[in-house]
């Protein structure tokens, strides 16, 4: 996300609040702020981190993985 112009500590809080279930992010975009002034690119990257950081792994995969719905008879 420092790729796309965030600071430092705006592109860690940011990383942090969407990987985990810490809550809110710091600085510009703290407890007040929406991830809205994000750029495009990184509004992607949020929604993956998101994806991949708050969601099981297994969890993941078993929605993704044809075999599994192939044994579970759904």
């Amino acid at each position: 996300m420092m790729f796309d112009g965030l600071a430092f500590m705006d592109a860690l809080g940011v990383a942090f609040s969407t990987m985990s279930y810490d809550g809110p992010a710091f600085g510009a975009f703290g407890a007040t702020c929406t991830y809205a002034a994000l750029p495009d690119f990184s509004k992607v990257i949020v929604c993956l981190s998101m994806l991949f950081g708050r969601l099981e792994s297994v969890t993941l995969l078993s929605i993704f993985i044809p075999s599994f719905w192939k044994k579970s008879g759904w």
